[in-house]
């Protein structure tokens, strides 16, 4: 893409590009999922959220800073300084320990016991720790297995996982159905609020910092409340904000004006401290251990697919010589973020302290969303819930 002499050239690049960004996608969620104990998993898998902020962060600015470049090198410079990352990524993949539950699916029990061993303290964890957790992993697998023998994305479809698909895609599905889109608009969005150009990129950038801010804020969240709570509640905020961001739209004073980029900003710090984070937990979690990466992927299918009607729709809403809707599209994405919040008390459940045994009994006994939380469950006993 540096090298690109048309814009035909550049698109070819970007969507040869996209075939492996595709894969570090779905591959984050799923490793940090199955490396974690329990106790972390929520904080590793929330931290892919803070991974997209820095990169968001990162990218805003090195655009700023070219922005007066009088020169093709305005565009280009920013896809050199990508060449960077590609030696010290590929040194940490290098010496990343496989996933053990990965192997216990192949087979390969003792390599899944010292991959335990490598991802714990050895002055804490000993060698029969090891075993035990491994054969947890086993017999998790083995209740996986009874529900459902197939690992195919037709599986993914059929029986318990049906619905357990339909909650991952639709919890990614909602991060834009939440009104975020208007946050990626950022810069446009402002601009048709009335600021000036060069206050909008200063904007945009404290809002993409949100993505670092926010979802460090979550880790605490994420100690205090449940994951049903935090998404729930994240969904039902940025709802109440994109109303009042609206209904300013039509005020049209200069306090109106900046009242409606500071709200942005709040939008943007409630989704990276609720919805943004904890998405990738839930998605890590609600899936089953044996069809994890596909159900990760369809969930991700899911998230492109509205984010191309969003593509679409999103820049018309904005521009001044299409819809013109201008701020006034918080009320179409308030609606949106409305509904999606009784989809989330109806539908989502709690997977907080859960290991993944008791998420499969819960799921194969199909125990009700708002239910999760309360049901006791037993993966050893003979009756299970």
């Amino acid at each position: 893409m540096v090298f690109a002499n048309s814009l035909t050239m550049l698109v070819i690049g970007e969507v040869f590009c996209g075939i492996p960004w595709g894969v570090f996608q779905t591959l984050t969620t799923a490793y940090a999922s199955e490396v974690c104990p329990i106790q972390l998993r929520g904080y590793l898998t929330a931290y892919v959220n803070l991974c997209w902020g820095v990169g968001i962060l990162l990218s805003s600015g090195v655009v700023k800073a070219t922005l007066p470049i009088a020169s093709d090198w305005s565009w280009r410079l920013p896809f050199v300084l990508q060449w960077m990352w590609i030696l010290p990524l590929a040194l940490i993949v290098y010496y990343c320990p496989p996933s053990p539950w990965w192997l216990v699916r192949h087979g390969r029990l003792e390599e899944a016991e010292n991959a335990v061993r490598r991802l714990t303290n050895q002055d804490i964890v000993g060698p029969d720790d090891a075993r035990a957790t491994v054969a947890m992993m086993v017999h998790t697998n083995e209740l996986e297995k009874e529900a459902s023998a197939g690992t195919t994305y037709i599986d993914c479809f059929r029986k318990t996982d049906r619905r357990r698909t339909e909650i991952v895609m639709m919890v990614f599905a909602m991060q834009l159905l939440s009104g975020q889109n208007l946050i990626g608009q950022g810069v446009q969005f402002l601009q048709t609020a009335g600021i000036s150009t060069n206050t909008a990129f200063s904007l945009n950038m404290v809002l993409n910092s949100m993505f670092i801010i926010g979802t460090i804020f979550s880790w605490g969240l994420l100690a205090l409340f449940g994951r049903r709570t935090l998404y729930t509640g994240g969904m039902a905020s940025m709802c109440i904000v994109l109303f009042i961001i609206g209904g300013l739209a039509y005020i049209g004073t200069n306090s109106s004006i900046y009242a409606i980029g500071s709200l942005l900003i709040v939008l943007n710090f409630a989704y990276n401290a609720t919805l943004g984070p904890i998405c990738y937990t839930l998605i890590g979690e609600v899936s089953s251990t044996r069809l994890r990466q596909k159900s990760i992927v369809l969930s991700r299918i899911a998230y492109q697919i509205m984010n191309i009607i969003c593509g679409i729709i999103v820049p018309r809403m904005l521009s001044p010589t299409a819809w013109n809707w201008g701020p006034k599209s918080g009320l179409f994405w308030g609606g949106s973020a409305l509904l999606s919040t009784i989809y989330c008390y109806l539908r989502l459940p709690e997977t907080k302290g859960r290991s993944y045994g008791e998420l499969d009994l819960l799921f194969e006994h199909k125990v009700p969303a708002w239910r999760f939380k309360s049901t006791k469950a037993d993966q050893f006993a003979t009756h299970g819930v």
